[in-house]
């Protein structure tokens, strides 16, 4: 969780928090962001994929219409593997105890055909969209990009049509480059500073 101070906490082991005075490379990712709601109030969070909880995030899924837009966690985890110049991090998106998504970024990267600080797989299972956990994770990423003053732009990239998340990205602030990328792909960049 990101403190109005700048500090960050995270969840320790004991179901409270503890401050860090930086946000580690690899985070070990149960950093947190509070979705208030008119009805309820949430904790959103990234946590690591393990044993634990790995069957229900792969559980997770968007809408059919959406499944042509981006790959399951299952999928996603395997792509990272088939590419690993790629260096992928990834989480799953938590609600306060409930898995309800999955994030992959690549940060550093091993080689040309990938881009550094790049958002490469976000979504949030079709149950539980509409409630803003999109953009808290979104948030939590770009915290941990905006922890290296170096670091000004975060990419993406989405494809085009019914269903898909462009317009979502861009109510979050980011902007179309002019470049087509991957398999069809609209590069999107934004400005964390």
């Amino acid at each position: 969780m990101f403190k109005a101070d700048g500090s960050f906490l995270l969840h320790d082991d004991a179901g409270g928090f503890r401050q860090l005075d930086r946000i580690p490379k690899e985070l070990p990712c149960r950093s947190a962001v509070h979705v208030p709601r008119p009805y309820d109030a949430v904790m959103i969070s990234l946590r690591s994929i393990d044993e634990a909880n790995r069957e229900a995030v792969e559980a997770l899924d968007v809408s059919p219409e959406q499944q042509r837009f981006v790959s399951n966690a299952a999928d996603s985890i395997s792509e990272a593997a088939r590419e690993p110049n790629g260096r992928a991090l990834y989480w799953a998106s938590y609600a306060d105890e409930t898995p309800v998504g999955f994030v992959m970024i690549s940060d550093d990267v091993g080689g040309p055909g990938y881009f550094p600080q790049y958002l490469w797989k976000l979504f949030i299972d079709e149950h539980y969209q509409g409630r803003g956990y999109g953009a808290a994770t979104l948030d939590l990423i770009a915290e941990y990009f905006r922890r290296r003053p170096e670091v000004k732009i975060m990419r993406t990239s989405c494809g085009q049509g019914k269903g898909g998340p462009l317009g979502f990205y861009e109510r979050y602030g980011f902007e179309q480059t002019g470049e087509i990328v991957f398999d069809n792909e609209i590069l999107l960049e934004y400005k964390l500073r």
